[in-house]
């Protein structure tokens, strides 16, 4: 990777990087933490790059987080039944990610964000383009072979494009996090890429920033 280029990451990729407590790891745990090694050994080159929403998002949603992961160890059942040894459990894996995250956190670089400059990227760029793509879906849905129209689900296994594949529009914060990142890029490289690191896809397939 260019001295030029830079990772700005996203609050899933953060979370993945923080949950690990002995056989109770986030199955994104090793490529996650992966790049917060390399970030901590390069901290005066500020290659990863976050911001308040990610942390605030992070926070947020740790414990759902560390829940997802207690289910897939124990399987659903240990989660739904709401145990005294769920809830000790749930407690100490927090309370060991919580300590992980903030650590994560620090060999980050927290950008500055106008929010001027992002609320307008997010209503004239980022909406609309989520709008053009799910309508495109729609109109793909109705894809037929022989005239017989195929289900949504069907038509998305047998047809694959550039396109990035969205069901349903992000949410409020991810398109937040979407202008945030076209924002910083245009503002802060003049040289060099910028990437998202996410295991959202909705952020996925996007690759570099324009």
């Amino acid at each position: 990777m260019p001295l030029t280029d830079k990772v700005f990451i996203e609050s899933s990729t953060l979370l993945a990087a923080s949950v690990y407590f002995g056989k109770y790891v986030h199955k994104s745990y090793d490529s996650s933490k992966s790049l917060f090694k390399l970030f901590g050994k390069n901290i005066p080159l500020q290659i990863g790059w976050s911001s308040d929403t990610v942390t605030s998002q992070a926070k947020k949603t740790l414990e759902k987080v560390i829940e997802d992961v207690i289910s897939e160890a124990e399987g659903t059942r240990f989660r739904t039944e709401k145990s005294i040894v769920f809830f000790d459990l749930m407690s100490k894996i927090k309370d060991d990610s919580e300590d992980r995250l903030i650590a994560n956190i620090r060999v980050l670089t927290k950008m500055p964000i106008d929010e001027a400059a992002v609320t307008s990227i997010r209503a004239c760029e980022v909406v609309p383009f989520f709008e053009k793509i799910l309508e495109e879906r729609k109109k793909e849905a109705k894809f037929s072979v022989s005239g017989i129209k195929l289900p949504w689900s069907l038509k998305k296994a047998i047809t694959r494009t550039n396109t990035p594949y969205y069901k349903d529009m992000p949410d409020k914060t991810d398109i937040r996090i979407f202008a945030e990142t076209i924002y910083l890029k245009r503002t802060f490289i003049a040289a060099g890429r910028l990437f998202i690191a996410s295991l959202d896809t909705h952020f996925s397939p996007q690759g570099k920033i324009p």
